[in-house]
């Protein structure tokens, strides 16, 4: 039976190659899903922690616990919530990085001893002891104090910005009079040196060393003796910074996390510890809602790919039975049983699809790391790589594509074993219509998806705010969308017979010989040819779609961007000022001293620069005040550097920026203010910043856009919800601000005629430092790194090239098997006559009314479903601060890469074709009629 089975599969080895190809991309896609998946889940869940302390600089999985207590009969307490901290871990299924126990008494009081000093006398200062604290501190000056105390004295270090602020000294003493020792009489400190912590990235230091500016840090051993035996009754203040190992923070362990945080705060809080709410707990919030959009999206984008998958599997296997129904009739005529037959086709599938198993796996592993390199629809960039394993789901979904590619080619064994010789030769007598013909399948999967169209139309709303309250847009849209490209298709077969007999009868007096075979050739076998037709409809209609749905999330994401920030690089600096003069004498004038903005003439990048303040005042429409948002602009420079798009405003910018311009008291209201409060063009009104200045002004003009201008905002309110909240904005001149309000810090707005990198440098070397520092650059960077538009992303380009490659083996097999079938006939045609010219001719022919205008046709489907879905689908890619309206996007580029592919492919088909034409020995056709 084996030695059988493969003699008949290399005896077609074509068919099976092409079914072997069907198997290897059938698994590597399902097993990619869940690699793939797991390894972008993974390096999301890590990127949000090391994004957030990159941008905020604090430890984000941290617990701060906080208790102050009176008196020795306390430290049972703290004991217990010791121990509940010691059991975090495992509960959380997170291991420590730290634990920072910090004890303070509140206040006390230091005298000098030697007289040099008192400047100690008029400030708190907090005796204090912090665990393992030699251990990350480095000593400048003097030495680390010794665990006991000698002669009564306790030994201290201090911060070296405390010597400079209380003036003193390494060696300096100070009597305690409120600190007593076991004979009731008061001890002494002394200073023996100054430290500063031993690493800048160390995660101990929850704050930097200089904040310690009140704290004098004694050993644990002294802190014991004098808190804990001597002065039992004294005020003591505990507090935990309680930090977990982000790296050992996985997903699957988010959800305990979460909820184990949530009962081990409440027990925390039973005891009378103060807590706040973790960072990590909105990280991990926010992570499960990206996860499960990020999943559903990866799946519902792979299954239509994985529907095609197992539709090639079956025609081809419907291809082969068909060649091979001569054989399995003999057989069934011979008294072979139809379990027998499909006993044999089995072992046949199952050898096949353990090969294509073990290579699919492989496959799919370097499928994901080409997921994780995509940029864009058929673009490609070296990227981190995704760390990408192979676990039990990943088997589990390899065997699950096994049994559905076995399904897949041995359900058609079952209607062929049952047809005997005799029925063969009936059935081959009669031309049936297929299946999907009969039943109108194509009419009910183009009304399924139209009207699924029309629902999620009316639904748009919904879908929205869907979106916006972290759920994930609804699989059917997706499924809508493959339904019309494929019912479009099948339509378009039933046509395109029609298109064809039309042509024919016009030109009949006037067709060629070679023509008028073609044509008869093509109307003939019309049904055969569906199969071919079909996947390159498919192949060239979901090129445009997947090309417009990439190209669209990815371009609205960046232009939303581009507009939210307003300037390819902002920042703002800190401002010197006589705010400490203005604390101790209140009647001084608070003034700020511009920096000097010459220093910015040195960078060759910087094609403009524009200064923006903004400010918070406050409009009063008869009783009700109106908070607002101000933009001050010195007009010029601001219509240089902004980032607008021309469609989001009635008239261009500068139109708004010459009003300004031109009256000093003009100003510019959004859309919203006239809409809630019916300002209009003319009105004055009165603005009065935080400080109490008033600023008098005019409204010249109303707008809906203005760069980085987010017109309402989703406020999540108590129970869950999400409630849409007015943002009001005014813009005015900066001088006439600057005037009115007096000079205030501003913002500097960069527009960069190259890459930023030499701003960074500029930087570095000047010993800058910015209280906000935005790259533009740098945000759309990440946008593209993100995983949900990476996967989006890789997995149509890879859908696109899956399709393609069945496209170009489908195609093979059916013109191959074609012309072999016809070889005969094209003997015959040469021994009329014909040239073997006029034979390529008449096979381009069939070829420009066949696969040509199947490309035709896949391209005005592909069109006509970017157009309608691609905008309903977009939604689910919107950022939660989407302001801009989305636009449909399709790009040249996107398009020639998708036609340029189709081209190659097509031609490689075409230079096989026409070399075993020219291999054929046609001419044995005449020695056949002689014989």
């Amino acid at each position: 039976m084996i030695r059988f089975l493969l003699q008949k599969l290399t005896h077609k080895k074509w068919l099976v190659l092409s079914l072997l190809i069907g198997y290897i991309l059938l698994v590597a896609i399902a097993a990619s899903h869940p690699m793939y998946k797991n390894a972008a889940v993974d390096r999301m869940f890590s990127d949000d922690f090391a994004d957030y302390l990159e941008k905020n600089n604090v430890h984000p999985a941290k617990i701060l616990l906080q208790i102050t207590r009176k008196g020795i009969e306390q430290q049972g307490k703290i004991d217990q919530i010791q121990e509940k901290i010691n059991a975090l871990p495992q509960r959380l299924q997170v291991p420590f990085e730290q634990v920072v126990c910090m004890r303070n008494q509140i206040t006390t009081s230091l005298e000098p001893v030697n007289g040099r000093s008192d400047s100690l006398s008029s400030y708190s200062i907090s005796i204090t002891n912090i665990n393992d604290f030699n251990n990350h501190i480095e000593i400048i000056s003097g030495k680390k104090f010794q665990e006991e105390i000698v002669d009564n004295v306790i030994e201290a270090v201090v911060n070296e910005s405390v010597l400079m602020k209380y003036d003193m000294l390494i060696g300096d003493e100070y009597r305690m009079p409120y600190i007593k020792n076991a004979k009731g009489k008061a001890m002494y400190l002394r200073v023996v040196g100054a430290f500063r912590n031993n690493a800048a990235s160390d995660s101990y230091w929850i704050k930097d060393p200089n904040y310690y500016e009140e704290n004098i840090f004694i050993s644990q051993t002294a802190f014991d003796h004098i808190f804990l035996e001597w002065n039992a009754n004294s005020v003591l203040q505990h507090k935990w910074y309680v930090m977990f190992d982000t790296a050992q923070i996985k997903p699957k362990v988010a959800d305990a996390m979460i909820v184990q945080t949530k009962e081990a705060l409440r027990e925390f809080e039973e005891l009378g510890v103060k807590t706040q709410e973790p960072i990590y707990q909105s990280i991990l919030s926010d992570f499960k809602i990206k996860e499960n959009k990020v999943t559903v999206t990866l799946m519902i984008l792979q299954v239509p790919i994985m529907v095609l998958l197992c539709a090639f599997l079956f025609m081809i296997s419907s291809q082969m039975l068909s060649i091979e129904q001569n054989e399995i009739s003999m057989f069934k005529s011979r008294g072979a049983s139809g379990f027998q037959i499909f006993s044999l086709y089995l072992m046949q599938s199952v050898f096949l699809t353990s090969i294509g198993a073990v290579i699919g796996l492989l496959l799919g592993r370097y499928m994901c790391q080409v997921l994780g390199s995509s940029n864009a629809f058929l673009e490609f960039v070296q990227r981190r790589p995704l760390s990408v394993s192979i676990n039990k789901e990943v088997i589990y979904y390899t065997f699950f594509a096994m049994a559905l590619a076995i399904l897949m080619t041995t359900i058609p064994v079952i209607s062929y074993s049952r047809v005997s010789i005799v029925n063969l030769k009936r059935k081959k007598a009669r031309s049936e219509k297929k299946l999907w013909q009969k039943i109108g399948l194509d009419f009910i999967m183009l009304g399924v998806s139209l009207y699924g169209l029309y629902t999620f139309h009316i639904q748009k709303q919904d879908l929205v705010t869907k979106v916006l309250n972290g759920g994930s847009l609804d699989p059917m849209l997706y499924f809508s969308s493959s339904l019309f490209i494929l019912g479009a298709g099948l339509v378009a077969l039933r046509i395109q017979p029609l298109i064809v007999k039309l042509i024919f009868f016009i030109g009949k007096r006037f067709w060629k010989p070679q023509s008028y075979a073609s044509f008869l050739q093509i109307i003939r076998t019309s049904t055969k040819q569906y199969f071919i037709m079909a996947f390159l409809i498919l192949t060239v209609a979901l090129g445009i779609f997947n090309a417009t749905v990439a190209r669209t999330i990815l371009t609205n994401a960046e232009n939303n961007t581009r507009y939210q920030i307003g300037a390819d690089l902002i920042l703002a600096q800190q401002w010197k000022s006589n705010e400490a003069m203005v604390k101790v004498f209140p009647e001084t004038k608070l003034e700020y001293y511009e920096p000097n903005l010459a220093l910015f003439d040195s960078l060759k990048n910087v094609s403009a620069l524009a200064r923006v303040r903004k400010n918070v005042a406050t409009i009063k429409k008869e009783k009700k005040e109106i908070k607002t948002n101000v933009m001050s602009v010195n007009t010029k420079e601001f219509g240089q550097v902004c980032h607008m798009e021309q469609r989001l405003l009635p008239a261009h910018i500068n139109q708004y920026l010459n009003v300004l311009a031109s009256h000093q008291s003009a100003v510019l209201l959004s859309e919203n203010f006239r809409t809630e409060y019916g300002y209009e063009i003319g009105d004055k009104i009165e603005m009065t910043n935080e400080e109490g200045f008033r600023f008098p002004c005019t409204i010249y003009g109303f707008f809906s856009y203005w760069p980085s201008y987010i017109p309402s905002t989703m406020v999540q309110q108590a129970d869950g919800t999400r409630k849409e909240q007015q943002n009001y904005l005014a813009i005015a001149n900066l001088n006439a601000i600057n005037q009115a309000w007096e000079l205030r810090p501003y913002e500097l707005w960069f527009r960069l005629s190259g890459s930023s990198d030499e701003f960074y440098d500029f930087a570095k070397q000047n010993k800058m430092e910015f209280l906000k520092f935005v790259d533009m650059s740098e945000e759309l960077r990440s946008i593209r790194q993100q995983t949900l538009f990476q996967g989006t992303n890789g997995i149509l380009t890879m859908s696109f090239i899956v399709i393609l490659i069945l496209c170009g083996a489908g195609f093979l097999i059916y013109w191959i098997i074609s012309i072999r079938s016809r070889e005969l006939l094209f003997g015959v045609f040469r021994a009329m006559g014909m040239s073997q010219g006029s034979i390529i001719q008449m096979l381009f022919n069939e070829q420009l009314f066949s696969s040509l205008l199947s490309i035709g046709i896949g391209s005005v489907i592909g069109a006509l479903a970017s157009k309608w879905f691609v905008p309903l689908i977009q939604i689910a890619y919107a950022a939660e601060n989407q302001v801009l309206p989305l636009q449909l996007i399709t790009q040249n580029q996107d398009m020639i890469r998708l036609f340029a592919s189709i081209g190659v492919v097509f031609i490689v088909c075409m230079i096989i074709l026409t070399r075993i034409i020219f291999s054929m020995k046609i001419a044995h056709a005449l020695k056949l009629g002689e014989d």
